[in-house]
């Protein structure tokens, strides 16, 4: 069984600026995590997250095509 790497998610909006306590969700788990003032947030290599913050557009990203930064549009 491989054990999967961490990585660094940074969380971005539209003007590039950071999302502080935006909501990162492990799909398909009860897993959730929040960004920290400068939009950084730690999970698995290995799952897709969804990423939700208030006056944003939710978004989901495969582990698959993982961007980075993750950033988010206004509603």
């Amino acid at each position: 069984m491989l054990i999967p790497f961490l990585i660094i998610l940074l969380i971005l909006d539209n003007n590039n600026e950071p999302l502080p306590g935006a909501k990162v969700e492990i799909v398909g788990t009860n897993k959730v995590c929040y960004t920290d003032l400068h939009g950084h947030c730690v999970v698995p290599s290995d799952c897709n997250v969804m990423v939700d913050y208030i006056s944003y557009k939710t978004k989901v990203v495969s582990k698959d095509s993982l961007e980075y930064p993750i950033v988010l549009q206004p509603r």
